[in-house]
């Protein structure tokens, strides 16, 4: 009995599709790997901005933007979200100047463990003065409010510090070793030209009465001094 071998033969369609790889030019294929490498490298991009503006709280592209939108690197995006960070906008904490100026301000603890922001205040400061005097005139200002039990133990906390800093749930003090971890931050909100001083404007006014009278006793308006009336009536006699 004879049996017949069947031998695989490929499709027309795979033989049709291999026929015309090699009609194709070798620098088309070469641009055509070039191409997906390129797509490659920008898709690893894309997922490696997304990941760090996921970190930072960056708003996503949408992909309705297009190819261009989703493959636009993330730092020439113009749209950002409010919680972004930028770097490059600068904080107002010029306070050497002779203007009126609206200061929000806060105190921190950065001790490790217990890093803490306080409660925010604003003042008006209307002295030419420089940060770090700003900063030291605002701590001594927070330690006598915590003698005055002005500032609550923060919750985070817990047992720090001892008992004697404590009363009734208010901060009365810090360890003497532990001051040295409170800083200031601060930014200037609004700037606000200064009204000049009263008595500038009563020495002006004095000045300008002076000057009327300088003008009478010279023939100018209003009545001439006594003096002058005495000498035109001997003048007369």
């Amino acid at each position: 009995m004879t049996q017949s071998s069947a031998i695989w033969e490929p499709p027309a369609s795979l033989l049709g599709v291999a026929g015309r790889t090699l009609l194709i030019p070798m620098d088309v294929v070469i641009r055509g790997m070039e191409i997906m490498m390129g797509a490659m490298v920008s898709a690893r991009s894309v997922m490696r901005d997304a990941i760090h503006g996921v970190e930072l709280g960056e708003s996503q592209p949408d992909p309705a933007g297009g190819v261009g939108a989703m493959f636009e690197p993330a730092t020439n995006r113009k749209e950002k979200s409010p919680m972004t960070y930028n770097a490059e906008a600068k904080q107002d904490r010029e306070l050497q100047d002779d203007l009126l100026k609206l200061v929000r301000y806060r105190v921190l603890f950065v001790k490790r463990e217990y890093e803490h922001a306080f409660d925010s205040s604003q003042e008006l400061v209307a002295d030419n003065l420089d940060g770090t005097a700003f900063a030291g005139w605002k701590i001594a200002e927070f330690i006598q409010g915590l003698r005055d039990k002005k500032v609550r133990v923060p919750a985070s906390w817990g047992s720090y510090p001892d008992s004697k800093y404590r009363d009734n749930g208010h901060l009365v003090g810090l360890p003497p070793e532990d001051q040295k971890y409170l800083r200031v931050y601060f930014e200037v909100e609004e700037r606000y030209p200064r009204e000049k001083f009263l008595f500038e404007e009563e020495q002006v006014e004095a000045l300008r009465e002076i000057a009327r009278n300088t003008r009478r006793g010279e023939g100018g308006d209003g009545p001439p001094p006594p003096g002058n009336k005495a000498i035109g009536k001997a003048a007369g006699q």
